[in-house]
């Protein structure tokens, strides 16, 4: 009992802080605010106020190619429950990270116990990574949620005895090409890999491939991309064609060795990983661990655990794989949501650490509570920091506030911005704003 209301007091604790790191900077309003926002922010109030629907997002790396427009129609809540305001859009960021945390607690805590879903609970609250990108307003980062609640889909129908209900199969065509709307690069590499790793998954082949369910899943592939779709009907398969293009007949900008590409998707991988800890010192524990328990235990693991492990696993593989094939210069970004898959990976392998002897079991509360500390000095660290105001929103409000607080309401007004030409559109957003809320014009 005394143990059940340490646990719980450790998750309330860990959800304070993955609340604290995430709100304060939008709080203060010194998030990030580029020419990506500025951009996405203003064609979502065209799209409410001018009812103009879009079938096509934002442009990606690859001129002619485009990310999905359901981007867009996602931010439309935002825009309408914060009435357009800036800061709201970044609200929404966190309220879908939000999510993903309840939902990954409940998962674990379910099919574990309250111990493990705690600590991978306080991990995921503390880990840099999570906190840097969470309070980002971009497509990739509701990709996050998106590809959490793919991956947790998965798993249940590998463990799940029952036929599941072609809701839950439609969810996950839908999930999977979603990850492709949502950030193109990553589902380029990803939907193949998940793809083959699949078709090597006996319990999830014999799902996916029974023609009904077959039929059912491919319905949701399509409902997903049903606006690139209808887009790609209009303009005549326009990319469709430069993708082709792009794959007969590559142009490299930066092309690299073979030699060089491993290294640099090694580099890539590991750093995903290392990000993840909040210090050395809980890096080389978790570390430790998950060598003994993958050494030790793997072994001892249900079937249907193992199961799980194998299927992420290739996941990773094939994503490695497909990556090394492309030559160019490689954003780390373009596997920006790999973590999660470290995260579910991590918690089946410690999972084993919890049927073993009560003596073993105390290890896992030796690293909570040294996450625990670990998460206090973070935070202590934090409290005390000084924020920097000369980045991000509030500088770009500042300078709208003052033009608009001399200039007489109701007047027509120019201002004319001498900056790179990427950067206007932050402003525009913002005098768009002060037209729609203050009257401004």
């Amino acid at each position: 009992m005394k143990k059940n209301l340490f646990l719980k007091l450790v998750f309330l604790f860990s959800l304070f802080l993955f609340l604290y790191f995430r709100l304060k900077p939008i709080v203060l309003q010194i998030v990030p605010y580029t020419y990506d926002q500025g951009r996405d922010f203003l064609k979502t109030a065209m799209m409410v106020i001018n009812h103009d629907p879009v079938f096509i997002g934002p442009t990606t790396g690859i001129n002619g190619i485009f990310h999905g427009a359901w981007w867009y129609y996602l931010l439309t809540i935002p825009f309408l429950i914060f009435h357009g305001q800036p800061v709201g859009f970044y609200y929404f960021m966190v309220f879908t990270q939000l999510i993903g945390f309840l939902t990954l607690f409940y998962f674990l805590f379910k099919k574990f116990n309250l111990l493990l879903a705690t600590l991978i609970s306080l991990l995921l609250a503390v880990s840099p990574y999570f906190i840097s990108k969470s309070f980002f307003a971009s497509h990739f980062v509701i990709g996050f949620t998106n590809l959490l609640f793919l991956l947790l889909i998965s798993l249940y129908l590998i463990e799940e005895k029952k036929a599941p209900s072609k809701k839950i199969v439609f969810l996950v065509g839908f999930l999977l090409a979603m990850s492709l709307e949502l950030e193109f690069a990553f589902g380029m590499f990803f939907i193949p890999a998940y793809l083959v790793s699949l078709l090597l998954t006996k319990k999830l082949r014999k799902i996916l491939f029974k023609w009904r369910n077959f039929l059912v899943f491919i319905f949701g592939i399509i409902n997903a991309l049903s606006l690139r779709i209808m887009f790609e009907i209009k303009n005549h398969f326009m990319q469709t064609k430069t993708l082709l293009n792009f794959f007969l007949k590559p142009k490299y900008y930066n092309e690299n060795s073979l030699k060089g590409i491993f290294r640099g998707r090694v580099h890539v991988f590991y750093s995903f990983y290392q990000q993840l800890f909040p210090d050395q010192v809980t890096f080389v524990i978790f570390t430790f661990l998950i060598v003994i328990a993958l050494v030790f235990g793997y072994r001892h693991l249900k079937k249907s655990r193992q199961i799980w492990i194998k299927f992420l696993s290739l996941i990773l593989l094939f994503m490695f794989f497909f990556s090394l094939f492309y030559k160019d210069f490689f954003w780390a970004n373009y596997f920006d949501g790999l973590p999660y898959i470290y995260l579910l990976i991590i918690s089946i392998l410690l999972s084993q650490v919890l049927r073993t002897k009560k003596q073993t079991r105390k290890i896992l509360v030796l690293t909570l509570i040294v996450l625990i500390f670990s998460s206090f000095n973070l935070f202590f660290k934090e409290l005390h920091k000084k924020p920097n105001f000369n980045n991000g929103l509030i500088v770009q409000k500042k300078v709208v506030s003052f033009i608009l607080e001399n200039t007489k309401k109701g007047k027509n007004y120019c201002v004319k911005i001498y900056t790179p030409p990427v950067i206007p559109y932050t402003y525009q957003y913002l005098f768009k704003y002060n037209q729609l809320i203050n009257g401004y014009r």
